[in-house]
C-alpha cells in the first residue's frame, strides 16, 4: 500500500468510528428521554387504574394508558440491547 491508499483508509476508519459515536449518543439520549416519558407513561397509567376504580375512568383509558406505557418500555428495553450490542 501506498502512502494516498494507507491515508485514505485511516480518513475513512475516523469517518466510521465519528459516525458510531454520533449514533450511540443519539440512542443514549433517546433513552434519557425515553426515561421519563416513560415514568409519565406510569403515572398515567396508575391514575387511569385509581380514576377506573373510583369511577372517573373508562376500562378503555385504563387500556390505553397501559398500551402507552408497554410501548415504551418495549422501546427501552429495544435501545438498551442495541446500545449493548
Amino acid at each position: 500500500m501506498n502512502y494516498e491508499t494507507t491515508k485514505q483508509k485511516k480518513q475513512e476508519l475516523r469517518s466510521k468510528e465519528r459516525n458510531a459515536r454520533e449514533e450511540l449518543k443519539a440512542l443514549q439520549d433517546r433513552q434519557s428521554s425515553i426515561d421519563s416519558d416513560l415514568q409519565n407513561a406510569y403515572d398515567n397509567y396508575l391514575q387511569a387504574q385509581a380514576g377506573h376504580k373510583a369511577g372517573e375512568c373508562t376500562e378503555s383509558d385504563v387500556s390505553k394508558a397501559e398500551r402507552a406505557y408497554l410501548k415504551l418500555k418495549d422501546e427501552k428495553d429495544s435501545l438498551s440491547k442495541e446500545i449493548e450490542a
